[in-house]
């Protein structure tokens, strides 16, 4: 609640004493009439909402996977019909079920105060205010942990059926198809011996694969996503060579100054930092959790593109897990706290003030 409330009065604060982008342009603050809930919906929140209404009428909107906006849409009549407040609501429902999974996973291997100080690490993150907007972020991050826990449990119906529902959220949710299968041979320490737990995890691509038979109904190509993907700079690359592009971009003398070179350092910076967590974690992080920050790191960087890095990343739990085991260090703690705080406060002004951040 703490959070919430933070969060509410920040941007109020924000939105009525900044300047704003409008239509490509920056307005002082107050032209324009005062708007508290909009703004919350910006940039890809503007796609699911459409998505939610319309349909899929761009043939780059294909790169968004349908489970968010078809929530958005299903539940919308609770709530008058209204898009925004369903997608709102829905956002905050999931990031409550996803902090609860996240709190019973941690308790597994560790102690009370850090299951709560790894909640409160996820909370403060600079661009943790996305589970909080019109974005899948929430959602998402709900199906990876709760996948995770029930597999824990050995649970694994209901651990692949919310991996199938991750893949028809984002594409990478495919990704916990290949994690379930390496903490399911993880828990028999890699012994060949097979039950019929091992093929239900084989239902964790389904949601994945609905997507693509109604792309094929739809337009006649189920891969039409990939090419969707083009239009937000996402090509087919190898992990370094993507890290070795942005980082010539940002030590290269012209491009100091240039629109864009705050935007890269941060994608950029974010991409490195979590790269460097993963590979220093303790060895007391559990290996299946390692594995996933791999994986889906890896994959994004496999995309050609660090574009909204700074939020894709808010999936990679395991990073926050580490962070609260280094910080048993009280400076290294006030450390991550200040400038995560400083950073989230500059972050979110940004961004409900039409500012792209991820």
């Amino acid at each position: 609640m703490v959070w919430w409330f933070s969060l509410s009065v920040f941007s109020f604060f924000s939105l009525s004493f900044l300047p704003k982008i409008v239509n490509g342009q920056l307005v002082p603050s107050g032209i324009q009439p005062f708007n508290f809930i909009s703004p919350w919906a910006g940039w890809d929140g503007g796609h699911f909402l459409g998505i939610a209404k319309f349909g899929y009428l761009y043939p780059f909107q294909y790169a968004f996977f349908p489970l968010f906006p078809l929530l958005i849409r299903v539940f919308s009549p609770l709530f008058g019909g209204n898009l925004l407040a369903s997608g709102l609501i829905l956002s905050n429902f999931f990031l409550f079920l996803a902090l609860i999974f996240f709190f019973k996973l941690c308790r597994l291997d560790f102690s009370l105060d850090t299951a709560r100080k790894a909640l409160f690490f996820v909370l403060i993150f600079p661009t943790s205010f996305f589970f909080a907007a019109v974005y899948s972020e929430s959602l998402f991050l709900f199906l990876v942990l709760g996948s995770f826990y029930f597999a824990r449990q050995k649970n694994w119906l209901v651990a692949s059926f919310l991996a199938a529902l991750a893949s028809a959220t984002r594409v990478l949710g495919i990704l916990l198809f290949v994690t379930l299968l390496f903490e399911y041979f993880y828990q028999r320490k890699f012994k060949l011996k097979l039950d019929h737990n091992f093929f239900l995890i084989f239902l964790s691509p389904l949601g994945f694969c609905f997507y693509l038979l109604y792309l094929k109904f739809a337009t006649g190509n189920p891969w039409i996503f990939l090419e969707a993907q083009g239009y937000w700079q996402r090509v087919a690359s190898f992990p370094w060579q993507t890290l070795l592009n942005y980082g010539s971009f940002i030590l290269g003398i012209n491009s100091v100054g240039t629109p864009s070179y705050a935007q890269i350092v941060l994608e950029f910076s974010t991409a490195i930092i979590f790269l460097l967590i993963l590979i220093f974690s303790s060895f007391r992080i559990r290996a299946s959790y390692l594995f996933f920050g791999f994986f889906y790191l890896f994959a994004t960087l496999a995309t050609g593109s660090l574009l909204s890095q700074p939020r894709l990343a808010l999936a990679i739990f395991p990073v926050f897990l580490t962070l609260v085991l280094w910080a048993q260090n009280k400076i290294f703690d006030f450390f991550v706290t200040f400038l995560s705080l400083l950073l989230l406060a500059l972050f979110l002004s940004l961004f409900l003030n039409g500012f792209w951040i991820a």
